[in-house]
This record gives C-alpha cells, sequence and structure tokens, in this order.
C-alpha cells in the first residue's frame, strides 16, 4: 500500500517541484506541499505524503506530525479527482476512506 511504502524509506514526495520542501520548517513545507497537490486531485500523492507524516511522527520526529488540516487536505484531493478516469475516482474514493479512519483515531487520540 501507499503507506507501507512511505514507511520503508522510498520516495514518496512528488518528483515535480512545486512540492519540493525546504529545510527551515519542515512541518509547514510539508504541510504546502499536501496544499500544493490537492488542486490537481493528485489523490495518491497526498496520501503518499500523508503517510510519511505520520512515518516519520512514529520514529520520534514530532515536527511532521500531520494535523486535522493535513488529514482534511488530503480528504480535499481525494474530491478534486471527481473529474478523473474511472480508476483513479475509485482509488481515491478508498483513499478517502482510509483517511477517513485515520482522522477517527487521530479524533480519538487527539481529544480523549
Amino acid at each position: 500500500s501507499l503507506c507501507q511504502r512511505a514507511g520503508k524509506g522510498e520516495d514518496t514526495s512528488n518528483s515535480d517541484s512545486s512540492t519540493a520542501t525546504t529545510k527551515p520548517n519542515k512541518k509547514d513545507s510539508k504541510q504546502q506541499s499536501l496544499t500544493i497537490i490537492m488542486p490537481t486531485g493528485k489523490a495518491e500523492k497526498a496520501y503518499q505524503l500523508l503517510c510519511e507524516m505520520e512515518y516519520q511522527k512514529a520514529r520520534g520526529n514530532a515536527n511532521l506530525s500531520p494535523t486535522l488540516v493535513s488529514y482534511s487536505t488530503v480528504l480535499n484531493a481525494c474530491v478534486q479527482s471527481h473529474t478523473s478516469g474511472r480508476s483513479r475516482r475509485k482509488a481515491a474514493f478508498e483513499i478517502a476512506v482510509k483517511v477517513f479512519e485515520k482522522l477517527e483515531k487521530f479524533g480519538e487520540e487527539t481529544y480523549l
């Protein structure tokens, strides 16, 4: 799965320069990457970036912890896939379900 690839240290970033991250504030740059990806309907890439953020958090890098906005941005990218082909829409729907489940856990961990 996309998250498993992110957890194995594979390059899950977008190869075009519009999503390049900078070192000064990694959390902000990851969020900016998600925001840049979102309008183009690239749900898979947004999900990969979210998974990378979760992986970094699990490794103890709190600066890259996903926020509520991170999850919402990926869901938004899924919605933007409505003009894509059938297979992309199906993949976006599956990602949206996974992200929603993660968001429920995020809420439980954050607010309980």
